[in-house]
């Protein structure tokens, strides 16, 4: 008998240990990201994504490293173009993620991991169209010359 109780508290244990190995792990289909409205990315400007990252539990992931990134489907974005950006979920499991502008011509999506264990795919956006050539301050012919040099 004395057997039996000590295999259930063992097996009660396990179970614990493991249910609380699980808090604090981004689980993405409690996770929730909003994206910009598409299909078409607004440009040249601010493109922002922000994400809510919560574990198994429905809890707040904070402190947990998350990345987003274009991901060019068609066609391509201006070389010196930040393609990833970085940021740290608040208390609230909350973040927001900007790219200071984009300019290129190309189909994207964007995919948002968190990385603060491992990395895990929380989301992913449709395509969106990026039809941004050119800054709108700068001629056509300058800019050309000015893409030209950084190839």
């Amino acid at each position: 008998m004395k057997r039996y109780r000590l295999l259930a508290a063992l097996a009660i244990a396990l179970l614990g240990l493991s249910t609380a190995a699980q808090a604090g792990v981004p689980s993405p289909p409690n996770c929730s990201c909003d994206f910009p409205a598409g299909p078409n990315l607004d440009c040249p400007g601010p493109v922002s994504v922000s994400v809510l990252l919560r574990d198994a539990f429905d809890v707040p992931v904070a402190n947990c490293s998350v990345e987003a990134s274009f991901f060019v489907l068609l066609g391509n974005l201006d070389p010196g173009q930040v393609m990833t950006v970085t940021g740290v979920t608040d208390a609230t499991g909350a973040a927001t993620l900007t790219w200071p502008t984009v300019y290129g011509d190309a189909q994207v999506t964007i995919d948002l991991n968190a990385t603060c264990v491992g990395n895990i795919e929380i989301c992913k956006s449709d395509p969106y169209v990026v039809q941004c050539t050119e800054p709108s301050d700068i001629d056509a012919d300058t800019w050309g010359r000015v893409k030209d040099a950084y190839r």
